[in-house]
């Protein structure tokens, strides 16, 4: 039961951070106000996320979990051209309520030493594990380079 209330507590300040980043963009959105809109104190914020960083990152794994059985779903073409729209289709449809948001992110991305960065030392985990995919390594085989990318 208290392991499902911290759970329940969590995404709630993750969904709300995601609204926030959403409506006024990361680097406007402050821990306090992220904590209100959850109706939590700040502290409890705190607890669970120790910075927006750490919200970002969170936001990885969310969006690598939620994607799985989407790009799973997306990948039953038979030809690579198909696959791979099938990805790009999904991605971009998973990802469009998030555009402002990943929009203030794209300036950290082609620093791979920013935290926030999907190629940073800290987003590594996320990154191994979706190109170790099983539907992956069938869209892009290692043959072809792609493996290359992280």
């Amino acid at each position: 039961m208290r392991e499902k209330k911290s759970a329940e507590t969590r995404a709630k300040i993750l969904e709300a951070a995601l609204e926030l980043f959403r409506e006024k963009g990361f680097a406007e959105t402050s821990m306090r106000e992220v904590a209100n809109r959850a109706k939590v104190a700040t502290g409890l914020a705190y607890y669970y996320f120790a910075s927006k960083d750490v919200i970002v990152h969170d936001f990885y794994q969310k969006a690598k979990s939620d994607l799985a059985p989407l790009l799973d779903a997306a990948q039953k073409g038979k030809k690579l051209e198909a696959r791979l729209a099938a990805i790009i289709q999904v991605k971009f449809k998973y990802f469009e309520p998030n555009r402002k948001f990943l929009g203030a992110l794209m300036g950290h991305a082609a620093d791979p030493a920013n935290p926030l960065s999907p190629f940073a030392p800290e987003s590594k985990e996320v990154r191994e594990q979706d190109l170790s995919r099983p539907t992956w390594r069938r869209t892009c085989p290692r043959s072809s380079g792609c493996t290359r990318w992280g």
